[in-house]
Parts: C-alpha cells; sequence; structure tokens
C-alpha cells in the first residue's frame, strides 16, 4: 500500500512529534553510550499476537526520519491476517538508529494493526 501524498505529509508530522516526545533533543542516550558508532544491524518485526497488519508504510517513514540509512523491508502487505511469531518486516542500518526508531515504529504498528484487528472482527461478525 502507497500513502497519498496528503497522508504523507500527515504522518511525517505525527511521526516527527512522536520521535520529538520520544528521543527529545538529546537523541538515545543510552544507545549512545553503549554501542559504537559503526555498528550496524537487522531486526525483524515479529508478531507477538493474532490479528490484522496495519501501518507498515508508517514503519519505513519512521526509520528513514530517525536515519535514512535504516532501511525497511516489509515482508506482508497491510490488511493481511498474521499469527504469533510471524515476521512482518525487517530492519537493516546504524545500530543506534535502528534502536531509536524501534519504540516509535512500534507503537504506530501497534496502534494501527489493533485497529484493524478490530475493524476486521466487526465486519466478518456482521457478515457471518
Amino acid at each position: 500500500m502507497r500513502l497519498s501524498s496528503a497522508e504523507e505529509r500527515a504522518a511525517r508530522e505525527l511521526i516527527a512529534m512522536a520521535l520529538a516526545e520520544d528521543l527529545d533533543s538529546r537523541g538515545d542516550v543510552t544507545s549512545a553510550a553503549t554501542i559504537s558508532a559503526d555498528a550496524i544491524g537487522t531486526a525483524d518485526f515479529i508478531v507477538r499476537a493474532p490479528g490484522t497488519i496495519a501501518g507498515l508504510p508508517i514503519v519505513g517513514l519512521v526509520c528513514h526520519e530517525v536515519d535514512a540509512g535504516l532501511h525497511f523491508q516489509a515482508k506482508i502487505n497491510d490488511g493481511v491476517s498474521v499469527v504469533r511469531s510471524d515476521i512482518i518486516g525487517t530492519v537493516r542500518g546504524p545500530m543506534r538508529s535502528l534502536l531509536a526508531a524501534e519504540r516509535t515504529a512500534l507503537n504506530f504498528l501497534q496502534r494501527l494493526s489493533g485497529i484493524a484487528t478490530m475493524t476486521r472482527r466487526y465486519v466478518d461478525a456482521a457478515a457471518g
């Protein structure tokens, strides 16, 4: 799924506010103190409970806003039903940036997927 230009603008505004709240002007001080600046890593987004995924384009935007060197690859599409342990995406890049983006990306993904999961339940109940 691609975002329209208006959706992307709105998403970027929300992401900027969320990152400012989470990282403030100091950034992720724990990562800066404990992780080498040149460390590169990879992390998977793994499902913890069954549901419907929504918000994958937002995860990519969060990663890019934190560091253009972060590369997010969705493994599925929005709207797909998932079960525990499914891998829905992978991010690779500088470890400090990856950790700085993690919480904000997960917050958006969890909230949007929760809404999609509940919506699917109501739609399925009404249909059947």
